[in-house]
């Protein structure tokens, strides 16, 4: 099968073989594709692909590995600081969070968003939790933040609440500490200035995210300095 001018992120790029390059690229049509680009370390002008690069794919190829016959850079996102980590931690959760082939048109307008936005806000942390709501959403793994998960009944803004993963919110015993309704209102309407509701929300896409990433820790956390920004 042959695949032209596919719109493309580069996710992470490795040595593969002698000479050449493992690539994963995120595409709006095919999702997340496996390429291999022949002499890409060979002579005297090797195939320059990074991470953060957007660019036009064209490939061959129909199940595992595909060779690709052409990658034409079209902008290089740039990232200093924290911003570099943060833009990495948008790669890694595409790379462990979706399938191969699976086409996600949504999801990759989101990422492109989120790493345009990253190279210059400030709020770091705000954008990447409305990146993993909009991914948790669109893979189906979102926690609903409007309504009790035991009987559907709207969030009260005055109860307390806990958290059954894979499924939800139920109202908690009046003796229980719990999540204020408030809190979870607010954060399904992507509300994160409390720092308090910016602290919950991280905790709980992590929660949720975790069937689909694994449990192993996420390198680009690493990379994390602790700056006030992420």
């Amino acid at each position: 099968m042959r695949y032209s001018d596919l719109q493309a992120l580069v996710l992470h790029v490795r040595p593969y073989r002698e000479s050449s390059g493992m690539v994963q690229f995120f595409t709006r049509e095919h999702g997340r594709i496996v390429g291999v680009i022949k002499g890409m370390h060979r002579g005297r002008n090797p195939v320059v692909v990074q991470p953060f690069t957007l660019g036009t794919l064209s490939c061959t190829g129909r199940e595992g590995l595909v060779t690709v016959t052409q990658f034409d850079a079209t902008q290089r996102l740039q990232f200093e600081g924290d911003a570099l980590s943060a833009g990495f931690y948008v790669l890694e959760l595409l790379n462990r969070s979706l399938a191969e082939r699976q086409s996600e048109p949504e999801i990759f307008d989101a990422s492109v968003e989120v790493l345009r936005i990253l190279q210059t806000t400030p709020k770091l942390a705000h954008c990447l939790r409305r990146f993993e709501m909009v991914l948790l959403s669109q893979l189906g793994y979102a926690f609903d933040y409007q309504h009790d998960a035991h009987n559907g009944a709207p969030i009260d803004p005055d109860r307390q609440y806990q958290c059954v993963p894979e499924s939800g919110f139920v109202a908690a015993d009046d003796s229980c500490q719990g999540i204020a309704g408030v809190t979870l209102l607010a954060i399904g309407a992507r509300q994160f200035d409390d720092p308090g509701v910016l602290k919950t929300a991280r905790r709980l896409n992590q929660l949720a995210l975790r069937p689909l990433i694994g449990a192993a820790p996420l390198i680009s956390r690493s990379l994390y300095t602790g700056n006030p920004r992420g």
